[in-house]
């Protein structure tokens, strides 16, 4: 029982300390991430302004 709790508890907190910035560039998923950013607040105007310029050209370079 105590191996449980210990590793739910371990767990929590991992999951519990990564935020939408740490996450992986996916465009299917660019809607979801750019609300929870926003939502926490993590960033300047500035750094959102350069993000969105990266997402940009990273989309005009595919094409």
């Amino acid at each position: 029982m105590k191996k449980i709790l210990l590793f739910s508890v371990i767990t929590f907190l991992i999951i519990s300390c990564t935020t939408p910035l740490d996450k992986k560039y996916s465009e299917e998923n660019l809607v979801l991430d750019a609300k929870e950013i926003k939502k926490g607040g993590n960033l300047s105007e500035e750094d959102t302004q350069i993000m969105a310029g990266w997402i940009i050209r990273a989309k005009l370079t595919i094409i």
